[in-house]
């Protein structure tokens, strides 16, 4: 199924999905199919065969932080359609809406804002969303005020 989705030939992967393929399997690289999908077509494919779509590769990474942080903003705004939770965290605790802000990607922030975050949430460094754009500028200065 992963090398279906990587080499783009959704008739294949959905023959897969059909013969009972675990949308839940991780590769080599600690991906899941629904991480590794790209696309709208590609997600709606994997979870229409899932019993979950908040799927999480070995990694912790969870489709909506990691699509935040490609930014497909499309397909945000499907899993959010699809009732993934605004507040989901990966590992270190940081949900999409921390990934948004520290990417600067205001549309991002609008759509989560719209789905009412917990703008409290912290990470496992205690560091909420309006810290990380400081984060980012404190690689190219000498800090935030």
């Amino acid at each position: 199924l992963h090398i279906a989705i990587r080499s783009s030939t959704p008739d294949i992967a959905r023959l897969l999905l059909e013969a009972g393929a675990r949308v839940s399997a991780v590769d080599c690289g600690r991906n899941t199919p629904l991480t590794l999908a790209v696309s709208v077509e590609w997600t709606k494919l994997i979870i229409k065969h899932s019993k979950s779509f908040h799927i999480t590769g070995k990694d912790g990474s969870i489709a909506l932080t990691r699509t935040t942080e490609n930014g497909n903003l499309e397909l945000v705004r499907m899993l959010l359609s699809e009732g993934v939770p605004v507040n989901c965290a990966d590992p270190q605790s940081r949900t999409p809406l921390h990934f948004a802000a520290m990417h600067g990607l205001r549309g991002f922030a609008e759509i989560f804002y719209r789905e009412g975050p917990n703008m409290n949430a912290q990470d496992n460094d205690g560091w909420t969303a309006l810290h990380m754009p400081c984060s980012e500028t404190k690689k190219w200065s000498r800090g935030c005020a």
